[in-house]
């Protein structure tokens, strides 16, 4: 083909057309009219030449030589969409506010929170920012940075509006605003917004390097969208992945062909020519596609995209944090901010045993947390509550005393209350009444664990005549539940069995502190009487933990 603007003004990738190619000067040029359309418009005609050869029993040459205007209208002619995919329907939600201080103060409050953008005269505007990405480019040597931005906030003439296609951040921003900053509602409107069926609305913000050409990132915010996972609504929700598996290799292939294309044509009509065009040809070889040829770079190109870790502490904050237990790898877990500014609130300018308190405790949920999945404290259900104290925190420690527990249990109530005021909801209500419910049973634990005295020690006891233990193999360990307590034993049966019980043999002050429901691990053996004695306790569990002991058993099974 002769390269000349005259012959294909602007190459564009995997686009095409029919018509007549004539020779000239050893070169082809096209000869007549012609229109150069995308892909998925000449797949369109490609498909409605192969109905005509079947229909008519003609060779695709006839079929384009017989039907050339019929063929060259359907190129022109935009895929039609009917019903459920035609379009679909997004509310943005919006909150609108007066301000009733000063406004300079609900500007330190915001751009402590969020991040400020470039506004004009008598105006600021924020981001709420929520994840981080990071795009990294086999071309570039700089990393850019992308951000969700879960709503837009307007300072202006003291009214402020808050706009989010999210329901949950507007309710959520609602609450943290009208806890820290003096404002009256006004009023609150969701805005119905009608978009084609196949479109992504999306609002990020990008932070890059000044070296780095601008049109990179519109590469970046593509490679947030070029998922391999994600379901393609033209395709009944498959995503690409899928229609490799399912042998429809040839729609994945058309639909990376199309992306192609229109993302090479949004950045030609903006900037121009560019030196470097977008990769597609990472994708391609996950899914073992032939490359394409327009991807810069070719089969050596590599991009990627990953959730950024962020560490962006204050610097005064940083000793209370280390107090806390909290490391650059865990600083920024939903609960450290709320765990640091309780911790600050109860501690600064207090007593060195109130400090002592809430650092203990804190330090220990905070530990207890790491070890979850979990991500919000609207996730952390009674059930969650219920495993995290009477088998997780029992689990902390060899051993424990009352006061070490009541300290626990009133930071987390005043934590939890605090948590209810700060966010204005009742997020702390199901740790409190896990709390209220089961104290008197952890305490019993507590007691009975402190009681018991193994019988290696009661060995070395003067004028205690013990008897003696048998063969090591009458020895027996596991999960023991209290079901009966008698005046100088007690009878326990594994938690995992309804039969056989064994009568443990305790000192007086030792069955006084054994509940009925108690639950130990530990390791006992067998006396000429056939009676058992505890020689190692491990740990001393509440009621309320069986439940836990039991799945996981199961689990380990």
């Amino acid at each position: 083909m002769a390269n000349t603007y005259e012959n294909i003004s602007t190459p564009l990738p995997w686009y095409g057309t029919l018509g007549l190619l004539e020779l000239f000067d050893n070169k082809y040029y096209f000869n007549g009219v012609r229109v150069m359309v995308d892909p998925q418009s000449l797949h369109s005609a490609a498909t409605k030449i192969k109905e005509l050869c079947r229909q008519e029993n003609l060779s695709a040459s006839e079929v384009m030589t017989y039907y050339f205007p019929e063929l060259v209208g359907e190129l022109l002619t935009e895929p039609t969409i009917t019903g459920d995919h035609q379009e679909k329907e997004i509310i943005e939600y919006s909150v609108h506010y007066q301000i009733e201080c000063d406004e300079q103060e609900v500007m330190a409050y915001l751009s402590k929170q969020f991040e400020a953008n470039p506004s004009e005269q008598n105006e600021q505007q924020y981001s709420w920012v929520g994840d981080w990405y990071v795009y990294e480019d086999s071309e570039l040597n700089l990393p850019i940075r992308i951000g969700n931005v879960y709503g837009m906030m307007l300072l202006k003439q003291r009214k402020l509006i808050f706009t989010s296609l999210l329901r949950d951040k507007a309710t959520e921003f609602q609450s943290l605003v009208e806890a820290n900053i003096p404002v009256k509602l006004l009023k609150m409107e969701q805005k119905k917004i009608n978009i084609p069926f196949q479109a992504e609305f999306k609002n990020s913000v990008i932070a890059m390097d000044k070296q780095i050409p601008a049109y990179f990132s519109i590469y970046a915010q593509n490679s947030t969208l070029l998922n391999v996972d994600e379901p393609i609504p033209m395709y009944n929700d498959l995503s690409l992945h899928s229609l490799i598996e399912t042998d429809r290799a040839d729609q994945a292939d058309l639909w990376l062909k199309q992306s192609e294309y229109k993302l090479f044509k949004n950045v030609f009509e903006q900037f121009g020519e560019v030196e470097i065009t977008a990769d597609f040809n990472t994708v391609r070889k996950k899914l073992n596609l032939p490359i394409s040829l327009f991807v810069t770079g070719g089969t050596n190109r590599i991009t990627s995209i990953k959730k950024e870790v962020r560490n962006f502490v204050d610097e005064e904050d940083i000793p209370f944090l280390e107090q806390l237990g909290f490391t650059p790898s865990t600083v920024n877990s939903f609960y450290a901010n709320d765990l640091l500014e309780f911790f600050k609130e109860k501690t600064i300018g207090k007593s060195e045993t109130t400090v002592r308190k809430y650092q203990g405790s804190l330090y220990e949920l905070r530990y207890l947390l790491e070890e979850t999945p979990l991500t919000s404290w609207e996730e952390c259900t009674s059930v969650f509550w219920e495993h995290l104290l009477s088998v997780d925190y029992i689990q902390l420690f060899e051993n424990m005393n009352k006061t070490q527990l009541k300290d626990l249990f009133s930071t987390l109530k005043a934590l939890a209350k605090w948590l209810n005021k700060r966010y204005k909801t009742d997020i702390g209500k199901n740790v409190i009444s896990v709390i209220q419910k089961n104290e008197s049973d952890f305490i019993e634990a507590i007691e009975a664990l402190k009681s018991i005295i193994l019988y290696r020690r009661k060995e070395n006891y003067p004028n205690i005549n013990l008897p003696k233990l048998i063969a090591k193999h009458k020895r027996l360990d596991g999960l023991f539940e209290v079901v009966k307590c008698n005046t100088d034993s007690i009878e326990v049966k594994k938690i995992d069995s309804h039969q056989k019980r064994y009568i443990v043999t305790l000192f007086d002050h030792e069955v006084k502190e054994m509940k009925q429901g108690l639950i130990f691990a530990a390791e006992m053996a067998v006396d000429e009487i056939d009676r058992y004695h505890i020689t190692e306790l491990h740990h001393v569990y509440p009621p309320l933990a069986k439940r836990f002991l039991l799945e996981m058993m199961v689990t380990i099974r």
